[in-house]
């Protein structure tokens, strides 16, 4: 049982990792578009 929480939290870390990410892509672009106009 313990096993399977770990794996779980694991994914679980792992999506949060990939939406900080694209949300930091995302907030990138936006910045340079405004920044440019």
């Amino acid at each position: 049982m313990a096993k399977e929480n770990s794996k779980k939290w694991n994914r679980f870390y792992a999506l949060v990792i990939a939406a900080n990410v694209v949300f930091a892509i995302l907030f990138y672009i936006l910045s340079s578009v405004y920044g440019n106009s």
